[in-house]
Formats: C-alpha cells, sequence, structure tokens
C-alpha cells in the first residue's frame, strides 16, 4: 500500500499523501519519490517532535488541522504478525477481536481529533458511540 499521489477533499478534510522515499534500495538508501510542499515540510519539522509526540522521525506523521499531531503507528504493527489479508479482514469482522479493537480504537481516534477540528461536523459520523468515547479520552477524560 502506498500514499504515493494521494490526495482527497471534502467539505470537511483534506488528505495530502507523500511517500517521500522507494521501496527500493539505491546502495545504502531509498530512492527518493514524493518531495514534501514547503508549507507541509514546515508542519512536519514543527510539530513532529516533544512535545508535540514522543519522538521524532516518526512515519507515519499526520497533522490535523493544527490542533493534533500523530508521530509513529496508532496501534502495534504486530497484533497483525503473521496475519494474510484476508485474516486482517475477518478478523476486521468480528468488533471483538484484538484487531478489530486496535483499529477500530485508532480510527475512532483519528475521527475525533477531526470531529474537534470541525466542531463536531459531520453529526452523523461525530455523534457515534465510538468517535465520542474518543473524544473523551482525547480530552482527558
Amino acid at each position: 500500500m502506498s500514499f504515493h499521489g494521494a490526495h482527497y477533499t471534502s467539505r470537511y478534510v483534506s488528505f495530502t499523501g507523500y511517500e517521500t522515499t522507494t521501496n527500493k534500495l539505491e546502495g545504502n538508501q531509498y530512492q527518493p519519490l514524493d518531495t514534501v510542499s514547503p508549507a507541509d515540510q514546515k508542519i512536519f519539522e514543527t510539530y513532529d517532535q516533544p512535545p508535540y509526540t514522543e519522538g521524532s522521525g516518526g512515519i507515519p506523521f499526520l497533522d490535523i488541522g493544527g490542533s493534533y499531531a500523530l508521530s509513529g503507528a496508532s496501534f502495534s504493527p504486530q497484533i497483525l504478525a503473521g496475519m494474510t489479508q484476508e485474516q486482517v479482514a475477518a478478523a476486521l469482522g468480528n468488533p471483538a477481536s484484538p484487531v478489530a479493537r486496535a483499529v477500530d480504537g485508532a480510527a475512532n481516534a483519528l475521527t475525533a481529533a477531526i470531529c474537534n477540528v470541525t466542531k463536531g461536523s459531520p453529526a452523523g459520523v461525530c455523534d457515534t458511540a465510538g468517535v465520542r468515547a474518543a473524544a473523551q479520552r482525547l480530552a482527558g477524560g
């Protein structure tokens, strides 16, 4: 999976994905791919470090409206170790599975952050139980 060339815009959010390198080694480094815009590079350099994140250089890095930053994985990828795509898809279909709990929890937290930035819009998404619970955790409640 790659975000190379990915863009999305709605009335609530916009997304620009950057893949700064390929997965092909050139010598001892990966080949360059996307060039981050100067504005996005400034956001990355400003917020991909303490106190905004636990470390620096995390991939993925996500800025949500200048109010939230995520650096690194939202859940441990170890939870998916040894699973095929079909097994992951099946696990996601069972809300009680460890995979669904991790993935859904991460998605609800991201959605809660977006809902906070959009002041609760769209209500049909922001008013769901999982997103409301995640919003309370974001607020420290």
